[in-house]
C-alpha cells in the first residue's frame, strides 16, 4: 500500500494515532486491482481475518455517490460544511420524518452515547425542549424518526453535554420499505427495502451474486461522520462479512483477531478512553497502547 502522503500524516497525527501503525507493512490491507480478482476474494476465498479494497472500486462497479445515493442526502453533504450537525439541519421535515438513525457520540468520560428523546408518553412532560409532538398525520413509529433524534441532540448541545464535533450518524435508513429498485438490481430482485442506496454490490455482482447465501441488501445503514468522530470499539451483531463503500473523506478502521487479543483490545479500549475525549491532556495513542496491561 502506498505511503500517506504528509498531509495525511499530519491528519493522523492530529487525531492521536500513531502514523507508523497505519504504515506498517505488516498491518495493511490486501489491495486488488481488477473486479474479477475483488469478486473471488468475496465469493471464494477465506477472507474471516482480512481487508479487501478494490482500488477505484466506486466507480468501476457503477456505486459511484451519484448512482447509490439519492440526491438530497448528497446536496445535504455538500452543505454541512464538515458538521454532522449541520447536514442533519440541512434535511427537509418529510426527509427527517421518513428516516431514522442513531446520533452517537462521546461522554466526558469517554463513554459512548445516544441522542436519545425519553421514550413516549414521558417525554411530553419533560421542559427540555427535546421532544416534538409529531403531526396528527405522522407515522405510529413517529418517536422513532430521525427528527426526534435531531431535537434531542440539539437540546444535548444547548445544554453543553454535546460536542458537535465528535457527533456521529449510525445506520441512516428508512423508517419504514420503500419499492425496490427493480432498474439497478442485477438479478430481479424485487423485495422492499429500508435501505437508502440505490444499488448494491449485489446488483453489480449480477448472477454471481446467488454463489452467497443471503445479501443484507434490506436493512443496511449509512453513515456520516466529521473529523475525528465515529464509532467506539465493539464487536458486531452479526457474524458475516461486510462490502463498505466509502463515498467521501477518510475513515479509520482498526480490526483485531479473535481470541486472546479481543481481550487486550478491551483492556486498551479502557486507557484510552480518557485520550480520546479530553481537550486538556493528549498523548500518542502509541505510549498509551504500550503501558496496558498484556494479561490478567
Amino acid at each position: 500500500m502506498a505511503k500517506l502522503s504528509e498531509d495525511e500524516r499530519q491528519m493522523v497525527r492530529e487525531l492521536g494515532w500513531p502514523v507508523e501503525l497505519l504504515e506498517d507493512p505488516q498491518k495493511q490491507p490486501r489491495l486488488v486491482h481488477s473486479p474479477e480478482e475483488f469478486a473471488r476474494a468475496l465469493l471464494l476465498e477465506d477472507h474471516l481475518e482480512d481487508v479487501v479494497i478494490l482500488q477505484d472500486g466506486l466507480k468501476r462497479a457503477g456505486l459511484a455517490e451519484s448512482e447509490a445515493l439519492p440526491p438530497w442526502l448528497s446536496k445535504a453533504l455538500d452543505d454541512a460544511e464538515g458538521s454532522v450537525l449541520q447536514c442533519l439541519r440541512q434535511l427537509e421535515p418529510a426527509e427527517l420524518a421518513a428516516h431514522k438513525a442513531a446520533l452517537e457520540f462521546p461522554d466526558d468520560r469517554g463513554v459512548q452515547r445516544e441522542a436519545l428523546p425519553r421514550p413516549y408518553p414521558f417525554c411530553l412532560w419533560d421542559d427540555t425542549g427535546a421532544t416534538k409532538l409529531p403531526e396528527s398525520s405522522a407515522l405510529p413509529e413517529a418517536w422513532r424518526d430521525l427528527s426526534q433524534r435531531l431535537v434531542a441532540a440539539e437540546a444535548l448541545k444547548a445544554k453543553g453535554e454535546l460536542d458537535e464535533s465528535h457527533l456521529y450518524v449510525c445506520e441512516l435508513r428508512r423508517l419504514r420499505e420503500r419499492a425496490a429498485n427493480e432498474a439497478a438490481a442485477g438479478y430481479g430482485c424485487t423485495e422492499p427495502t429500508k435501505s437508502l442506496c440505490q444499488r448494491h454490490a449485489r446488483d453489480w455482482f449480477g448472477e454471481l451474486s446467488r454463489w452467497t447465501l443471503y445479501w443484507n441488501c434490506y436493512d443496511d445503514g449509512i453513515f456520516i461522520g466529521g473529523r475525528g468522530s465515529g464509532k467506539g470499539l465493539h464487536v458486531d451483531q452479526v457474524l458475516w462479512s461486510n462490502i463498505g463503500k466509502q463515498w467521501r473523506g477518510y475513515k479509520l478502521m482498526v480490526t483485531w483477531p479473535a481470541g486472546h487479543l479481543t481481550a487486550v483490545c478491551s483492556k486498551v479500549h479502557v486507557c484510552m478512553r480518557h485520550h480520546f475525549t479530553s481537550r486538556e491532556h493528549r498523548e500518542p495513542a502509541s505510549d498509551v497502547i504500550s503501558r496496558c496491561p498484556q494479561r490478567e
